[in-house]
This record gives C-alpha cells, sequence and structure tokens, in this order.
C-alpha cells in the first residue's frame, strides 16, 4: 500500500504527533509511506526526514498558490499514492479541490474545532466535502459537528478517537528526581504544568493569572509551560511584570515530553478550543490529576472532581480555587492521579490498528 500523508505543517502539535506516529506505524506495516507539508517542515518534519521518510513541502506561507498546488498534484501524480491522507483545515480544502482534476481516493481527518473557522472557510468546507471517501474524526465533538452543521453523510464519517502510546508515559521515579533537581524545586513542592503551544487559544495567561492568586496561599508552588509560539514574548513580561520570575519555568517547544509530566504534580490546559488534544491524553497516562476547560471532549476524559476539575473558559477564579485545593492536599492530588490511570486505562484505545484497517477496506 502507497500513503501520500498531506499536513498544513509539521511543528509539534498534537495533529502533526498524530500523523508522525501514523506513518511510523504505517511504514513499520510494509506501507510505503510519504509526507507532504504545505509549510516549510517544522521539529516533526525534521525528525520524520530523519528517520528516512521521504518529506516533501509547498513552502506555504498564507494559503496556497496556483504554482504549490500544481507542484502538490505533481506529487501525487508521480507517486500515484492507494491513498493520500490529508490533516488541517488548509490541506484538506487543497486536496479536496485538486480531485476535481486529479483522481486519487482522499481521506481527511480535521484535527481542530471547525465550529471555530469564520463562516466563509465553513461554507467551503461543506461545498467540498463530498471529494472525501472517508472523513475520520478524532473526537465525538467532531463527529457531530460534522454532521450535525457541516452536513456531512453519517456514512462517510468515521469516529476515531486520537490516541498515544500509553506505555511511554509511565511514571517514573528517577525523571521525576531529574526533573524536580533541574526545575530546582523539592519533591514536595507542587509543579503544575502545561504541555500546549503557546497560542491565543491555549489561554496560558489564564493560567498565569490563577496561579498568582494562589500564590499567596502557596507561595512555593511552580508553573512549567512547555511548548513555544507566538505568545511566548507576551507571557514573559507577564512573568516579568508580576512578579513571577523563578516561578514560572519556560521550557519552551519538546517533541517527547514523557520527563516533564513525571516531574509534574497536575496537568493544566485552560484553553478557549480543542478537539481531543493529545497532551491531555499523555498527562491521564502519566496519572495526573487534570484541569481542563469544557471544550471539545475534555469533559469526556476528565471527570469532575474525580480525576481532576472541568471548568468554563476564561473562568479565572475558578481554575485558581481548584488549583490551590490540588497544590494543598496531597492525597486528593494522588487518589486523583490513581483515577486518571484508570481512564487512560479504560479510554485510550490504539487507533493506528483501526486507521490499517480502514485503509486496507478503502483501497480494495
Amino acid at each position: 500500500m502507497k500513503i501520500l500523508y498531506v499536513i498544513t505543517t509539521t511543528c509539534v502539535g498534537g495533529a502533526e504527533q498524530s500523523m508522525a506516529q501514523l506513518a511510523a506505524y504505517m511504514k513499520a506495516q510494509k506501507a510505503e509511506v510519504r509526507i507532504v507539508s504545505l509549510r516549510t517542515p517544522g521539529a516533526i518534519g525534521v525528525q520524520l526526514a530523519k528517520e528516512g521518510f521521504k518529506v516533501d513541502t509547498l513552502d506555504m506561507e498564507n494559503i496556497p498558490t496556483p504554482m504549490q498546488a500544481f507542484k502538490l498534484r505533481q506529487i501525487i501524480t508521480s507517486f500515484k499514492p492507494d491513498l493520500v491522507h490529508a490533516m488541517l483545515y488548509t490541506a484538506i480544502e487543497l486536496c479536496r479541490a485538486l480531485r476535481y482534476i486529479t483522481k486519487f481516493k482522499l481521506v481527511t481527518t480535521p484535527h481542530f474545532d471547525m465550529s471555530k473557522q469564520p463562516a466563509f472557510l465553513q461554507a467551503l468546507d461543506r461545498t467540498l466535502k463530498s471529494m472525501d471517501q472517508m472523513s475520520f474524526a478524532e473526537s465525538l465533538y467532531t463527529a457531530q459537528y460534522l454532521i450535525g452543521n457541516q452536513k456531512y453523510l453519517k456514512d462517510r464519517v468515521y469516529l476515531l478517537p486520537n490516541s498515544i502510546d500509553r506505555s511511554r508515559f509511565a511514571r517514573d521515579f528517577t525523571k521525576r528526581q531529574q526533573m524536580r533537581a533541574k526545575w530546582g524545586v523539592s519533591m514536595r513542592e507542587t509543579v503544575f504544568i502545561c504541555v500546549a503551544r503557546l497560542v491565543p487559544e491555549k489561554n496560558q495567561k489564564l493560567l498565569l493569572k490563577s496561579f498568582k492568586k494562589m500564590l499567596a496561599k502557596v507561595p512555593s508552588a511552580r508553573v512549567v509551560l512547555v511548548g513555544d509560539g507566538p505568545e511566548k514574548t507576551e507571557l514573559e513580561i507577564f512573568v516579568t511584570s508580576n512578579d513571577l520570575t523563578g516561578k514560572v519555568i519556560f521550557e519552551g517547544q519538546k517533541t517527547q515530553v514523557d520527563a516533564f509530566l513525571s516531574g509534574a504534580d497536575v496537568f493544566v490546559l485552560p484553553s478557549n478550543v480543542e478537539s481531543l488534544p493529545l497532551a491531555l491524553l499523555e498527562a491521564l497516562a502519566a496519572g495526573l490529576p487534570c484541569l481542563v476547560t469544557k471544550v471539545g471532549d475534555m469533559p469526556l476524559f476528565v471527570e469532575h472532581g474525580r480525576s481532576g476539575f472541568v471548568f468554563k473558559p476564561g473562568d479565572e477564579t475558578m481554575l485558581s480555587c481548584v488549583m490551590t485545593e490540588l497544590a494543598v492536599n496531597e492525597p486528593l492530588r494522588k487518589k486523583m492521579g490513581e483515577i486518571s490511570l484508570q481512564i487512560a486505562e479504560k479510554k485510550l484505545i490504539n487507533n493506528q490498528q483501526a486507521y490499517q484497517k480502514a485503509y486496507e477496506k478503502l483501497v480494495k
């Protein structure tokens, strides 16, 4: 089987990591795999190239130009894939448009919240959606929105939730000691961690504001931000101007986060927009209590009051209160972490095998 993955970007993000894991799995199953990144390859694309994958780029800046669309068409016609799998909005719509002039089988996975797209982009998606042989929904929220709002046919939408390799994120005391030493915190101090791109929709500013409030009661706590992005400078300014230097640790972009999760005590993701983020699944597998907003499928994976807390987007007071509660209550953190592990064991499936079976059915 020959598979061409087309994705808007290969920076470090949930969609990009999902694509990389799936590409590696299919390659291990003897499939011939090739990857196209519309934008200049980021860290994930560079790593895939080092691992021997053929990674092409269109070097797109904002939207694809006619010449870039022509280049993608040339790649498709020369590679002759049995299946093209497109991920993220721009890659999906470009591949759909090309199907009007080039014959190939196309499947798509959005990996984003379509409801937050401008109305004209949603309309374009509704217009082109019939070009898909199958649309894989990475969350129940996405599936319901595609069918209910975008009018996708039910028999062409396949719910296939995001998944991870749980074994990679098992708690490791040695890694915990190493990370604590690196951060300069004792084993008894509470560390909150957020693993996400530093972009407005992830709303790390809310986390920092809530953290500042709780420091009056728990002055020894820390926040670790793992990720990079355009909001970094603004977040750094907030830290400096609010006397949080040394309390907030910027770790930057990382492709492997298991050690960081082992070093932390509580996971926080205050996003305004989500589908089913890999970072949350990784935190569950690491046995961390999780504080998340009521968006996407996150409330389906965090049991409010049992494995963490779910709060409304932008609710600074609620987030500050639950952070304070977990910072001072170690037994509660441990109990919630145990339930997170149970949820991970129960709900985190291996979607790579399911993708393979779906691929094989579609190419027959």
